[in-house]
Order: structure tokens, then C-alpha cells, then sequence
């Protein structure tokens, strides 16, 4: 049932009957069952009045039972005021009626609620260069075995950069499912202003489905009900080793020669080769082709040679960065760098 409050006006120095209208406020940026002002007038004064609606122009007014039957009347002008819950229906249209008149509709674009689960590291891997560092962030739902992370829920972005309302200090639960399908409770928060709620490392500590719940909203006469997100699954994963002593083993003047060794490691997939440029930033997961030389997939041995044979010039400084990467495409914390210089061009003999 919505908590209606009635507020009446006082009556004009006419008495005569304002002309019907509807103000509804706030008009936009509201969750199905925030408390909305429903002001106005609507025919002779001191008239029993009720709310209508209907899902779309042409279609039948109904009655909204919640309305009826309610303490609002009109003042002696025909005015009113009173609050109602919005509907969580986009396009739905409301208008207010007595028994000889009706105001204009008042078209409803509700807000969904989201909850979104993400994994933030704390402490994520930075890759430089002289006036670079860039963030080499993990893929989603994972996170690494002995470095810190949190659980964070977000609740108010979407596409396009748009943004949803916050409703500052309501109640988030993290849950884990359990083998019979029920969910346990692992942590209790509350969305702070920027409509976040962050749950630290120890609250999602083993693999396993997690979901974020936000629980009933009821201040300020709302009554927003609980909203569950999408199953989240999240596993902890080992980070692969780098290799280790990256040299420039020859150059010429179209081709660089690196070498490195190989650790033992059954975590690691692949190793990328990263050539560097003026302005260019480093591979992370979700983008790592647009910068990688070449990927060179499950390499064996211990010594590993490789020959760069793309576009090399002669007397020119090239820059490398040489990733491991597990087959969960999360890269090697740190990359080795080396950089290697091309000679120059041999000069025609003269005659």
C-alpha cells in the first residue's frame, strides 16, 4: 500500500475551478516505488478524487486500486496534492479523476535497478616507460593468490556514460551459493554517495558464484523492494612468471634478435613480445593484439630465441617488453624491458 499523505490548498479568492492539470515530481530519475507529489487540479472543489492509468495512448483507463478508496478531496478550488508510489513500468500513464473531470496523463519512464559485482584489485600491476605507466587490469572475475582485492558493487552506471540515482546508505548484502542453491551471507554494506559498496578481500575468499542483493528501501516514504544481480563467478588464480634475462642477442639493419629463459611454470599459456613507440601503451587483457609483436603460444624449453623482422629500420632505438601470460589471460605482473639499436645504414661505394 503507498503512504499517502494529503496536503490541500487553500482556495482561491475566486472560489472558481482551476483549469485541470498534473504536475508530477520528481518527473524523472526514480525507481519504481520512490514517493513521488502528485499536484494539480482537476474540476469543482471539495470532489472525492482517485488515480487512473493505462499502458498506452488509446488503451482503457483502469482504476489504480491503491487509490481507491483514499481520504483526498479537492480544496474549494478544485486543487490537490497528495503523494503516491511510482509505478515501475516505463511508459505507463497516470492521471487523476473525480467523478466529473479528469486532469491530463502523466507519462512514467521508471528506472531499473542493476547491481553489478566486479573485482578491484588493490595494489593493480603497473607497467612503465620513461613518462608511462599504465594500468595492466585482470580479466573479469578473477583475481590473484596473495594479492589484495575487493568486491565492488555498482549500482548506478550503465551505457553511454549515463548514470542512475543513488540512494545513499541502502543496505548490500554479498552472497554465496552454496551447493543446495540456497545463498549464504558473507558480508552486509551500504552504497555510499557515489552508489558503490565495496566488500574487502576476505568477504569473497575462495572460488565460488557470488551475487549482490540490495535490500527493501523504505526511507522518506519509499518502497522500493530488494533486487538481486546476476550471478557473479569469481575465481583466485596463480599470476604466471616472467621470464628473466632478456638480452639483444644481434641486430642488424632489418631485424632485432632477442633471447631470454623460460621458469618452469605450468601456469603459463604464452609469452607476448610488445614492441614500444612514441605514445604507445602497453597490452593489458582486453586488448592485446593492437600492440603485441607477436604472441608466441605454449614455448618450450629453457632458452627461448626470437627475430623481430617487422618494419626494423636501420639506426633506430626499439623498445621491448616481454610478457608471460596464463591461459586466463592474466599477464606477468612485470615484463622484462630491453632496448635494442639497429646500425646504420651502410654508405654506396663511391667510384
Amino acid at each position: 500500500m503507498g503512504l499517502i499523505v494529503a496536503l490541500f490548498v487553500a482556495p482561491s479568492s475566486t472560489g472558481a475551478a482551476a483549469r485541470a492539470s498534473l504536475d508530477v515530481t520528481p518527473d524523472h530519475g526514480v525507481y519504481g516505488g520512490q514517493r513521488l507529489t502528485f499536484s494539480g487540479a482537476v474540476g469543482p472543489g471539495n470532489q472525492a478524487i482517485w488515480l487512473q492509468r493505462r499502458g498506452e495512448s488509446g488503451a482503457a483507463w483502469a482504476d489504480v486500486p491503491d487509490s481507491i478508496p483514499k481520504p483526498w478531496t479537492t480544496g474549494p478550488d478544485g486543487r490537490f496534492s497528495f503523494t503516491f508510489h511510482a509505478p515501475a513500468m516505463n511508459a505507463v500513464q497516470f492521471r487523476v479523476v473525480s467523478r466529473t473531470a479528469e486532469t491530463p496523463a502523466h507519462v512514467f519512464s521508471a528506472e531499473h535497478q542493476d547491481a553489478d559485482v566486479l573485482v578491484r584489485e588493490k595494489n593493480p600491476a603497473s607497467v612503465q616507460w620513461p613518462g608511462e605507466a599504465v594500468l595492466e587490469p585482470l580479466p573479469r572475475g578473477l583475481a590473484v593468490d596473495g594479492e589484495p582485492y575487493e568486491i565492488r558493487v555498482d549500482t548506478v552506471n550503465r551505457a553511454n556514460d549515463d548514470k542512475k540515482p543513488v540512494l545513499l546508505g541502502r543496505g548490500v548484502r554479498l552472497e554465496l551459493r552454496q551447493p543446495d542453491s540456497s545463498w549464504a551471507v558473507q558480508g552486509n554494506g551500504s552504497l555510499d554517495s557515489n552508489g558503490f559498496a565495496d566488500f574487502a578481500s576476505g568477504k569473497a575468499a575462495a572460488d565460488g558464484v557470488y551475487r549482490a542483493v540490495l535490500e527493501d528501501w523504505t526511507k522518506y516514504g519509499d518502497n522500493v523492494g530488494w533486487f538481486p544481480s546476476l550471478p557473479f563467478y569469481f575465481r583466485i588464480v596463480d599470476r604466471p612468471l616472467t621470464v628473466t634475462g632478456l638480452t639483444v642477442a644481434a641486430t642488424t639493419q632489418s631485424s632485432v634478435t632477442l633471447r631470454w629463459t623460460l621458469p618452469a611454470d605450468p601456469n603459463r599459456h604464452s609469452v607476448v613480445v610488445v614492441r614500444g613507440s612514441a605514445g604507445g601503451v602497453e597490452p593489458t587483457w582486453a586488448t592485446p593484439k593492437r600492440f603485441v609483436v607477436e604472441p608466441i603460444e605454449k614455448p618450450s624449453g629453457t632458452l627461448y630465441t626470437y627475430k623481430d623482422t617487422n618494419g626494423i629500420l636501420a639506426n633506430r632505438s626499439y623498445r621491448y617488453a616481454v610478457y608471460t601470460v596464463s591461459a586466463d589471460g592474466v599477464y606477468s605482473r612485470l615484463a622484462e624491458r630491453i632496448t635494442a639499436q639497429t646500425p646504420q645504414a651502410k654508405q654506396g661505394a663511391r667510384r
